[in-house]
């Protein structure tokens, strides 16, 4: 299958993903996520370290609709690294019963037989012998099953792990696949072995959505990308519960007051030792690439950080009574391998409020930017590069104590 890669430089794209269609595929990165120079090699793993994050927040947050897409690619992927590791499925199923021809389990005789003491002979007796039988039909039909699954792994994603093989398999109709979840399903019901059952588990997963296996999609919006953005942020970066933190604000009519709405912080970070609290807003925003202001976080959002500063210094003490120390600051997007010195976290300014007399430093609220790929990677815990103290030692040395 052909595979195109797509690292936007603009706005061209609005999407982010992987796209099949038939014999062709094309995944769509984050914008600059990657630099043009890199192999396809990290390519294709970035691709599927890209892809496990969108299956992860859409496991958390999306529709059943979204959970079988992602579910099924998922499946694939499972089932061609256990190709990889493995080789093709071939397990002899074991089976026990009692009082036929074959190889006495003595063992299991020992434990689970009847025994009865004949006095002529001053012999022991077992009424049942434990005859292990080996259950070769089965054990063929799930490797066929295996092999099937297989086979349509690789000719859908094969393409992300550089295989591309045949596998002989069976073909398969409507009836036939039927049967074949049927048989997988008592057979996951019939086993206590983890491995078995998760392999099982996956392979019911791919037949019961091999309809949708030649043409599907797995983009997203690049505006949803805000969302994934945040949440990553709030991983890697906060140690605080926003929802400790809200500011409200309410009407009061004839003496009753009702709420108007609610300002909620993206991320609070706690400075432990210096007692110091950071409001961290989050911005998907284009700045880190295109170097122009106005794709800098609008007024609108520079007022709401002051007023979240205000807030907090006004209404919530820290443990010895004192006022907090409360700062706050912007986290946007870039590509740190852009840069002539590599950089994960970047202080490139500051936003503040204008006043006439003087300004109040306490409120500027500096800009920092995140290499985005690192980021992705410390959310899904493959690197630990990025880190609330590696944030820390950059606020630090921005803010005077």
């Amino acid at each position: 299958m052909k595979i195109d890669f797509i690292i936007p430089k603009n706005n061209v794209f609005n999407s982010i993903g992987l796209l099949v269609n038939s014999d062709q595929a094309s995944f769509v990165f984050p914008r600059e996520y990657l630099n043009e120079g890199v192999s396809i090699k990290e390519k294709k793993a970035e691709a599927l370290v890209l892809l496990n994050l969108l299956g992860k927040i859409k496991i958390e947050t999306g529709t059943k609709s979204e959970f079988n897409k992602y579910d099924a690619f998922f499946s694939m992927v499972f089932l061609i690294k256990d190709y990889l590791r493995n080789g093709i499925y071939n397990d002899e199923e074991i089976t026990y019963s009692y009082n036929k021809k074959g190889k006495i389990d003595w063992k299991k005789t020992l434990n689970n037989s009847s025994i009865l003491f004949d006095a002529t002979y001053k012999n022991l007796l077992y009424r049942d012998f434990v005859i292990k039988t080996h259950n070769y039909n089965d054990k063929n039909l799930i490797s066929a099953i295996y092999k099937h699954c297989l086979d349509l792994s690789i000719h859908t994603i094969g393409f992300l792990f550089n295989i591309d093989i045949d596998v002989k398999t069976v073909e398969l109709n409507d009836s036939r696949r039927k049967f074949f979840v049927h048989f997988l399903s008592n057979k996951l019901l019939q086993t206590f072995n983890d491995k078995k059952k998760t392999l099982f588990n996956h392979l019911l997963t791919i037949l019961k959505n091999e309809d949708n296996s030649n043409s599907f999609s797995l983009l997203i919006n690049e505006r949803e990308f805000e969302y994934i953005f945040e949440k990553m942020n709030l991983k890697v970066f906060g140690n605080e519960n926003v929802s400790d933190y809200y500011n409200k604000y309410s009407y009061n009519i004839n003496g009753n007051d009702y709420l108007s709405s609610t300002l909620r912080p993206d991320i609070i970070y706690k400075d432990q030792v210096k007692k110091v609290y950071y409001i961290i807003d989050s911005k998907y925003y284009q700045y880190g690439y295109s170097k122009r202001i106005e794709d800098l976080p609008a007024s609108s959002s520079i007022a709401k950080q002051i007023s979240y500063n205000e807030y907090l210094r006004k209404n919530i003490l820290c443990d010895n009574g004192d006022l907090r120390k409360v700062r706050s600051l912007f986290l946007l997007p870039f590509n740190g391998k852009n840069d002539k010195e590599f950089e994960l976290l970047k202080y490139v300014g500051y936003a503040h409020q204008n006043t006439l007399k003087s300004r109040d430093t306490k409120d500027f609220i500096p800009i920092i930017l995140v290499d985005l790929k690192s980021l992705v990677h410390a959310y899904l815990n493959l690197t630990s590069a990025l880190s609330i103290e590696k944030l820390n030692e950059k606020i630090s040395k921005i803010f005077s104590f």
